[in-house]
């Protein structure tokens, strides 16, 4: 793999977006709403979090699970929800492990890694109960133990999108961005919150993405930013 010619594809790609990204929202917009897609457009982070917020609130959801987003990290979307009484639950790893701790991450793509495993034996040890041990696998199952049930009680997911494709009204999303155990069995209401330069033309646009990342037009909410 041409590993520099992927990131300068991906580069020129996102400069292009943010070149003409009213007209790729226009017709993002005109193809979601016609797959019965519900889409919203937020000036700012603030508003970006009331919409979230009034869209929970009119589905009288109380319990939130939320997928790894950078640009809900950005407006800082879980506190505004946390404040309005939702409880709102990380299932990305390393997000849950920094949400037990009420910390901010410490990386991009690997929030936590500032963490030991020792550290993360130590909280899950208070969080569960029970004596954990600091083997990784053996903590993951823990994890993935203490969260699957908070799957199946969500009223509402949140997640962000790895790109929006105009062309079909679709969100592109990879299993690092959307995890998608729980997309099968996601809540009725779901939102995906990204940025308008991650808006592509077709899928075709961003094809290195596309390979790893599944498309689909069932999110029931929108937002871009």
């Amino acid at each position: 793999m041409d590993v520099k010619g992927l990131i300068n594809d991906i580069a020129c790609s996102k400069d292009a977006a943010a070149a003409n990204h009213e007209a790729l929202y226009a017709e993002f917009k005109k193809n979601a709403e016609e797959a019965g897609i519900h889409v919203h457009y937020a000036k700012d982070g603030d508003e970006a979090n009331r919409i979230i917020a009034d869209i929970a609130k009119k589905g009288n959801c109380k319990s939130i699970v939320k997928s790894k987003s950078m640009t809900a990290e950005e407006t800082l979307l879980n506190h505004d929800l946390e404040d309005e009484g939702f409880e709102v639950i990380e299932t990305d790893l390393g997000e849950w492990i920094i949400q037990l701790r009420h910390e901010g991450p410490s990386h991009m793509v690997m929030p936590a890694i500032h963490l030991s495993r020792h550290q993360v034996k130590d909280l899950f040890t208070d969080v569960t109960g029970k004596q954990q041990q600091s083997d990784i696998e053996k903590l993951v199952k823990v994890a993935r133990r203490e969260l699957r049930q908070k799957y199946v009680d969500a009223d509402m997911g949140i997640t962000g999108a790895n790109f929006a494709v105009a062309e079909t009204g679709g969100i592109g999303w990879s299993p690092t961005k959307a995890t998608p155990v729980w997309y099968p069995r996601c809540p009725a209401s779901t939102s995906h919150l990204w940025a308008l330069i991650s808006c592509c033309p077709r899928c075709t646009t961003h094809c290195a993405f596309s390979k790893s990342c599944r498309v689909t037009p069932l999110a029931s909410r929108s937002l871009p930013t």
